[in-house]
């Protein structure tokens, strides 16, 4: 078959349209590829962020759980701590308070002690007093005698023996007679000699003029009164002489160291035997 000029130019623009229709479609094929291959690649890249957004919400959300939890373990620590504290300071409380009702017993005690014997005192003095009164005699002023010369002389101890009626006496000295008695007043009814207790009672009344007390009373007079009181409250005896004295001149209201004699009074006597006492002294 012979082809023809025309034929095959023809022929020619037919296969070049054909090669141009391959290549467009070819083109379009790349075209369509690379599209889906972008969209892959931002499909992807949107994963790939979903997937880092998840994990940091993750992280977040782990980190938030662990600061939750330090908290409570904060919050609990602090709570036993707390607790612990409190429990500290009421054992402290109650050991204090314990200490305290303690110490408050222990001056209970001893203020109860004290009002016993403050008041078994007052009871004697004011049944010396009652006796006193009843005993009282006409007249009370006697005459001053001498001092040491009349207690060397007449002062004795009254020692029983181990024979039947026989009686040893020894004589002391008016230092070692007050040496004695700044212990206790058990030595003084031993004395038989009057003078010898006056110069006692004036060696008394002098030591407390030393230290700015005075006693107007005479020597004699104390030593009268002192002698009556101690046979109807011997106890009285257990106290040193100098106390017994100025517990006598209380109540006689001669014992002049600057304080008030009622109150004074009061405290030795109480209410009752204060008011008695005056009323024997003749005091409004």
């Amino acid at each position: 078959m012979r082809y023809t000029r025309s034929m095959i130019i023809v022929l020619f623009c037919l296969a070049g349209v054909s090669t141009a229709y391959a290549g467009g479609a070819m083109m379009q094929r790349q075209r369509a590829q690379k599209q889906m291959l972008i969209q892959r690649r931002i499909q992807q890249e949107q994963m790939r962020r979903a997937a880092e957004r998840a994990r940091q919400v993750a992280v977040q959300r782990a980190r938030q759980a662990q600061i939750e939890q330090v908290k409570e373990t904060l919050i609990k620590k602090e709570l036993i701590e707390r607790q612990m504290a409190v429990a500290q300071y009421q054992a402290a409380s109650q050991a204090v308070a314990a200490q305290q009702e303690a110490v408050k017993q222990a001056a209970v005690m001893q203020h109860q002690i004290k009002q016993q014997a403050t008041r078994a005192q007052q009871k004697a003095v004011q049944q010396i007093l009652l006796d006193r009164a009843l005993k009282r005699e006409s007249s009370q002023s006697v005459v001053q005698a001498s001092a040491q010369a009349g207690f060397q002389a007449g002062m004795y101890y009254g020692q029983q023996m181990a024979a039947a009626d026989a009686e040893a006496q020894e004589v002391v000295t008016l230092d070692q007679m007050v040496g004695a008695l700044e212990e206790s007043s058990h030595p003084w009814p031993l004395m038989i000699d009057i003078q010898a207790k006056q110069a006692v009672v004036e060696h008394f009344i002098q030591k407390f003029r030393r230290q700015g007390v005075e006693i107007n009373r005479p020597a004699i007079y104390y030593a009268h009164m002192i002698d009556s009181m101690a046979k109807d409250a011997p106890q009285m005896l257990d106290n040193s002489f100098d106390r017994v004295l100025q517990v006598v001149a209380i109540i006689e209201y001669d014992f002049d160291n600057g304080q008030d004699k009622d109150a004074m009074a009061l405290q030795i006597l109480g209410e009752e035997g204060f008011r008695s006492n005056r009323q024997r002294l003749g005091l409004p």
